[in-house]
């Protein structure tokens, strides 16, 4: 939803005011000098609720918030990680040892230089799930 002069004028007063500023089921507030854009259906998530210290960056935001929640798509991703030489006593050793370095913490990776490559997506179509994959 595209917010009119009036309406920009209405939320500026609102937040002058200290009240909220709602349309379309988006609310508008301001609390210790940050905005904070959130809908008012869904979970309370960082997806359903923004926060910046910028007016106009709130606004965009707030217009982005409005109307229809955008389809999911499926994607099917393959993460290419870096090639490592592992030097072990078998295969399977080897793999053990890969194993471990993948699982290890951040310094682990560091310390065996592993990173991602690449990241290749293909679009599988429509989702029939409502929310997106949780990081």
């Amino acid at each position: 939803m595209q917010l009119t002069k009036d309406d920009k004028f209405e939320a500026s007063m609102a937040m002058c005011r200290g009240g909220t500023f709602e349309r379309e089921g988006v609310v508008l507030s301001k609390l210790n000098g940050e905005y904070c854009v959130q809908r008012t259906t869904g979970p309370m998530s960082y997806k359903n609720r923004v926060t910046t210290h910028d007016w106009d960056d709130a606004l965009t935001l707030f217009e982005r918030f409005t109307g229809p929640k955008p389809i999911l798509s499926e994607y099917s991703v393959r993460i290419v990680m870096s090639e490592l030489t592992i030097i072990a006593e078998s295969a399977e050793r080897a793999e053990e040892i890969a194993m471990e370095i993948y699982e290890g913490d951040a310094r682990t990776h560091l310390d065996h230089s592993l990173f991602v490559e690449a990241c290749e997506v293909d679009d599988r179509g429509p989702s029939d799930e409502d929310e997106e994959t949780e990081v």
